[in-house]
């Protein structure tokens, strides 16, 4: 599937993968969601009145969450969840926060002041269960499992830290990271981690120590990593459109894509769990455009 979009006053580059739906910018303040087997759109998400900076999906629940920052002064940001059998908006929260983990029934949206909060969207009201409490700086990053109750957030403060969903308390701190963490994944097992530098560089964790098991050169500022939902492999992305794929106890990458010729003003990335389809969003100012391509 590919697809251009005009550019318009602003910046917007996110895109998210859940099974066989899209969610990708239609404008500033409006997102739209494709089936990916089809090549369909299921419609747009309108209401927001300022630039969407982050989404998330969960096709399983039929949802989609949005967020966008009204207030840059104070870091206020509105966060819309929305249903994808009706696409209308379900409910409304407003948090200090540019990034989120949509769950099945818990949203976990991080914060510029590195609080991360627990909210369950189960009912028709959401409702505030915890605060994770424990990064310095800015959450740019968060990954969480429903079966295993643990998250993992990565921080603007260097450190990787594992979290019990149940009880809110940070399990584990993982430090070794020099510079700005961008993004964390781990498996499905929430044995195995990967984390993204603004450094260049990749880490690899043992969630059962905090032991740090590889570091990966990446070559470029690693804004984006999804780990293989079996632990056996992960994708690794930087802005400038280098992909890369390494197999867990290799040193060479089986994947090394330069695709800067597409995006050349940036890209940003998002892919499957199982790593069968990968999404790209990018910015050709050239042709005065924002487009979207999935690859399987």
């Amino acid at each position: 599937m590919t697809k251009d979009i005009k550019y318009e006053a602003g910046c917007f580059e996110y895109v998210a993968i859940s099974d066989r739906l899209v969610l990708f910018p239609h404008n500033a303040t409006t997102a739209t969601v494709w089936d990916m087997e089809d090549g369909r759109s299921l419609g747009l998400l309108e209401g927001h009145t300022s630039l969407i900076s982050t989404a998330s999906l969960n096709s399983i629940k039929k949802t989609a969450v949005t967020v966008s920052c009204f207030d840059d002064a104070n870091q206020v940001c509105a966060v819309k969840i929305w249903s994808l059998e009706t696409m209308q908006c379900a409910a409304n929260l407003t948090a200090t926060s540019q990034v989120d983990r949509l769950l099945n029934d818990r949203l976990l949206p991080g914060s510029s002041r590195g609080l991360i909060k627990v909210w369950d969207i189960g009912g028709s009201t959401p409702v505030a269960l915890m605060d994770l409490v424990g990064h310095s700086n800015s959450t740019w990053s968060i990954d969480a499992s429903d079966t295993s109750n643990v998250a993992l957030s990565g921080s603007l403060d260097h450190s990787v830290r594992l979290w019990d969903l149940r009880t809110g308390q940070c399990v584990r701190v993982m430090e070794g990271h020099t510079d700005y963490v961008l993004s964390v994944s781990m498996d499905l097992a929430c044995k195995t981690a990967v984390s993204g530098s603004h450094a260049e560089s990749v880490k690899l964790w043992d969630l059962g120590s905090g032991r740090c098991v590889e570091t990966y050169d990446h070559g470029q500022c690693v804004y984006y990593v999804m780990m293989h939902e079996s632990g056996s492999s992960f994708l690794a992305s930087g802005d400038n459109g280098i992909l890369k794929a390494w197999a867990l106890g290799t040193d060479k990458p089986l994947l090394d894509a330069n695709l800067s010729s597409i995006g050349p003003n940036g890209m940003r990335f998002s892919a499957s769990r199982d790593l069968s389809v990968v999404a790209t969003y990018y910015k050709n100012a050239t042709r005065d455009v924002q487009g979207f391509l999935v690859w399987r």
